[in-house]
């Protein structure tokens, strides 16, 4: 089980500026904004400005270039597209979506090299295999497939995203 506070929701968004307008008028504001070549997105936080509603944000985004990471979202006019949480331990979190009813300690040295882009050694743990370039359990018993690694990036030191089974996006993100 992974229990972890929601950072906020990813908007996907073909112009912010025109979606921005639709927050205003629900009673949002701007809270932050950034720009993060690494992925290819620009995007803005938006939070309620009445205090009372609740602590909650949305972030909308935006491809930086023509072509980019949110295309696939946009042509199938999907908006909200993930739900990201705040980690203080991306590994350790990132693993406990991964796993599903085993032994975290027996496959955590597989995993850091999941995350670090490396084979993981099928010998000693042949559950894994590779799948439209994406790692999957073999057995049938995970629970979710890396879709972005860890990463740097620019609003958050580190970020990950991650497919759960019901085509849920997750991002873990951590200060």
């Amino acid at each position: 089980m992974i229990a972890l506070p929601i950072h906020h929701i990813g908007v996907a968004s073909k112009d912010i500026s025109v979606d921005l307008q639709c927050f205003l008028r629900l009673g949002f504001c701007i809270e932050d904004k950034f720009i993060d070549e690494l992925q290819g997105v620009k995007g803005l936080f938006l939070t309620p400005k009445d205090k009372k509603c609740g602590e909650f944000r949305f972030e909308l985004v935006q491809n930086i270039n023509e072509n980019g990471p949110l295309d696939s979202y946009l042509k199938n006019k999907t908006k909200m597209y993930h739900i990201a949480f705040l980690s203080k331990d991306l590994e350790s979190d990132l693993n406990k979506l991964l796993i599903k009813e085993c032994d975290f300690t027996q496959i955590l040295d597989t995993q850091l090299n999941l995350i670090n882009g490396k084979n993981p050694n099928i010998e000693e743990n042949g559950e894994w295999r590779m799948e439209n370039g994406e790692w999957r359990m073999e057995n049938g018993e995970w629970s979710a497939m890396i879709v972005k690694p860890i990463m740097k990036a620019k609003y958050f030191n580190r970020l990950c995203f991650v497919m759960l089974k019901n085509r849920m996006l997750i991002e873990l993100v951590e200060m």
